[in-house]
């Protein structure tokens, strides 16, 4: 179950990754973040864990498993099953800059988490990314 959402930003990479790498603050700025709470040192990094609570889901512990310096960074959490992955990826464009934010479930209880969930990770999916949007070029 893969839910994707890419949009354009009219603001350089630099200023969506310091938004973006700034987990503690998600809830500041989008409806779908009720608490982030980093549970090792910042700044982001490969094998930091985050305690993501949201909305209508579970909390969650988080661990980032990939980064590429204000280009993307990717986490995930795992447990038998399922697995699940987002994914936050800034690319420049003519305009400014484009962003992709992808919720990926994997294992055999995916499809079970998709049919319950699946329409709000794609609300949430979109979400994030027009309130980043707004977030960035409201404070440029």
């Amino acid at each position: 179950m893969r839910y994707e959402h890419t949009i354009d930003i009219a603001a350089p990479v630099d200023a969506i990754w310091r938004v973006l790498a700034d987990i503690e603050h998600w809830p500041d700025w989008t409806p779908t973040m009720t608490s982030i709470e980093a549970l090792d040192p910042l700044p982001l990094r490969v094998g930091l864990r985050a305690r993501v609570t949201q909305p209508g889901l579970r909390p969650a512990v988080l661990t980032v498993t990939a980064v590429e310096e204000g280009r993307r960074f990717l986490w995930g959490t795992k447990q038998p099953g399922l697995a699940f992955n987002g994914d936050h990826v800034i690319a420049s464009s003519p305009d400014g800059s484009r962003v992709r934010l992808l919720a990926e479930f994997t294992g055999l209880l995916a499809p079970v988490v998709g049919a319950i969930y699946g329409k709000k990770v794609r609300a949430y999916v979109t979400t994030e990314a027009e309130s980043l949007k707004a977030r960035v070029e409201g404070s440029k």
